[in-house]
């Protein structure tokens, strides 16, 4: 084999090596899939009241990322998934990693419907198991009804140990505001109280 050859044959696995990466497509969340993780900007700052306590905790919105990542051989196909990340802290709750995830969406494909991750103070709910409210939820704190909320159950429910009883259970999620209402598995209820 000579030099000419050797160099031919590079030059042409370099050339599908391009052609290969400049025909994958970057994917785009549609306007309803972005408005998962537009409620929020970074430093908002949202306060729940305990019913029954009257005890305050606080969630701080730290970090927004929407982005295409770099392509990668293994995991990406014809397709750059579009990918967004929303990371909070808690005052109040000290076993979480800081910043902890709060809403993740990946959208794989573009014909596909991106539904996202939602994690609070160690539970976790998954969007494909939400159940719309269509009657009006009214928080007792503030007298604020709000009309499209939607209702998650823990998809972890079935792992839940004693030691987890101040997790939510039941996470109320309204389109324009984000979390207004959770439940824990004492039967806590928190709603936010600030707007």
């Amino acid at each position: 084999m000579t030099i000419k050859y050797l160099l031919g044959k590079f030059t042409f696995l370099f050339l599908v090596l391009v052609l290969i990466i400049s025909c994958s497509q970057n994917t785009e969340f549609t306007v309803d899939e972005l408005s998962w993780i537009d409620v929020y900007k970074e430093n908002d700052v949202l306060i729940f009241k305990n019913l029954i306590s009257k005890e305050l905790d606080t969630l701080f919105i730290v970090k927004k990322e929407v982005y295409h990542p770099d392509y990668d051989w293994f995991r990406h196909s014809e397709y750059i998934p579009h990918t967004a990340h929303l990371f909070y802290e808690n005052k109040k709750y000290k076993k979480l990693d800081h910043p902890a995830e709060l809403l993740e969406i990946y959208k794989r494909k573009p014909d596909k419907e991106a539904r996202p991750l939602i994690k609070y103070l160690g539970s976790t709910f998954f969007t494909e198991e939400f159940t719309l409210v269509f009657s009006e939820v009214t928080l007792e704190t503030i007298q604020k009804s709000f009309d499209e909320v939607y209702t998650f159950r823990n998809a972890k429910q079935k792992n839940h140990r004693k030691g987890q009883d101040a997790n939510p259970q039941v996470l109320f999620w309204d389109k324009e505001y984000g979390i207004i209402k959770y439940v824990t598995y004492e039967g806590d209820i928190w709603e936010r109280v600030n707007w």
